[in-house]
């Protein structure tokens, strides 16, 4: 018997749930549990799981691919997460729609040679100051403390 906040989860009340075809995850939204509880109880009970259904179809990913969305936006229009959409972009032969480095470097460069320091170039170019040391640092440039 696994306990949740108000309800209690019973080993025919799981068994009912499995058989109308929820998930592990669903049923502990439920209850206000733990998948892995869940999971456990029902390995237990010698009960099969049921895997989540699919959200999208392959074309609906190309599609939306297509248009230009990156992984992080896909998976929130598909509701789940960035990994799965990444597995399946890259089970389709799709390469990530992100900003490739050397746009990034080339403005890095630029802005570098203006004499601009890490945390300026980081806030015009939108990423983070790390992201612009590492490149900064791949290119072999030295770090600028003030702007000149």
């Amino acid at each position: 018997m696994v306990m949740g906040n108000a309800r209690v989860l019973t080993d025919q009340l799981l068994v009912r749930l499995k058989k109308k075809g929820l998930t592990d995850r669903e049923i502990a939204e439920r209850f206000g549990v733990t998948s892995h509880l869940v999971g456990r109880h029902r390995r237990r009970l010698g009960v099969p799981p049921n895997h989540q259904r699919r959200q999208f179809t392959d074309e609906e990913l190309v599609t939306l691919y297509n248009e230009g969305l990156k992984d992080t936006a896909l998976a929130e229009r598909f509701g789940v997460t960035r990994t799965t959409v990444y597995y399946h972009r890259r089970r389709l032969g799709l390469t990530s729609n992100h900003v490739r480095r050397p746009v990034i470097e080339k403005e890095l460069v630029a802005l570098h040679k203006k004499g601009w320091t890490d945390n300026q170039i980081a806030e015009l170019l939108g990423i983070s100051i790390d992201k612009v040391a590492r490149h900064r640092n791949r290119l072999g440039l030295p770090p600028h403390f003030t702007r000149a």
